[in-house]
């Protein structure tokens, strides 16, 4: 049985196992990150 990630906005996530912590700040609506919170501004991932 497969599991399904279910990410919210807040949640801190490391995107890359080389990467600091960001959180999430928008999801779409198919779930998928919209962008995080990076360098002061809402980035694009």
């Amino acid at each position: 049985m497969e599991t399904e990630q279910k990410f919210k906005e807040g949640y801190v996530v490391n995107l890359k196992s080389d990467t600091i912590p960001m959180t999430i700040e928008s999801i779409l609506e198919d779930g998928s990150i919209e962008c995080v919170w990076h360098d002061n501004k809402c980035t694009p991932i």
